[in-house]
């Protein structure tokens, strides 16, 4: 007489457990970045580039969930990410598209040279009236003005394209009454 063992199964890593406990106890790489893509709410960039690149984009989300936590480049997609969160890419969508269109290996996304030759490209091809309102959104998010905003926020705004100079020649501020030379050294290519 055969009697049926039941067993319980990772349905991240397919690791079989022959008792509850055990299951339970089971934390696996494929769960720790299930619960990472989870906390950060990366699926919809992962989407976003699936979408850009031409990547068929399964039906199933939980497919799509399982296909992110098991692809090769997994560590790389995810640290793009968070590079993309700590400096807040001005528009993922677009920054995506050119690095497409470049042909930049997934390796190089978080680079700071080439993020820098978007941000120049991006800020100058920006349709004004898209420039002024994303820079008077990312005023009004910080509580300021452009009359009491500081000269560093200023030049740090501007530096990393949150602030378009096209907003300021709109506001007719002339950022070298505000500006040193310095910063203005610095900016000199997106203003």
């Amino acid at each position: 007489m055969n009697k049926k063992v039941k067993t319980f199964m990772c349905h991240c890593c397919n690791k079989t457990f022959k008792t509850q406990k055990g299951f339970d106890k089971h934390v696996c790489e494929f769960q720790k970045r299930f619960v990472e893509i989870e906390t950060h709410q990366w699926l919809k960039y992962w989407l976003k580039m699936k979408t850009i690149f031409k990547i068929k984009i399964k039906k199933d989300v939980n497919k799509e969930y399982f296909d992110i936590i098991h692809a090769s480049y997994y560590n790389q997609f995810t640290n793009f990410l968070k590079w993309c969160e700590d400096r807040t890419i001005i528009d993922y969508p677009s920054y995506m598209e050119y690095l497409k269109n470049k042909q930049y290996p997934m390796k190089m996304w978080g680079n700071e040279k080439i993020y820098k030759e978007y941000l120049k490209e991006y800020i100058k091809n920006e349709l004004p009236a898209i420039a002024n309102e994303r820079s008077e959104r990312y005023l009004n998010n910080n509580g300021l003005s452009l009359e009491n905003i500081s000269q560093n926020f200023l030049y740090f705004s501007l530096l990393n394209g949150s602030i378009n100079n096209k907003y300021l020649k709109y506001k007719n501020v002339d950022v070298r009454n505000i500006l040193d030379k310095g910063q203005l050294n610095d900016l000199r290519e997106l203003l």
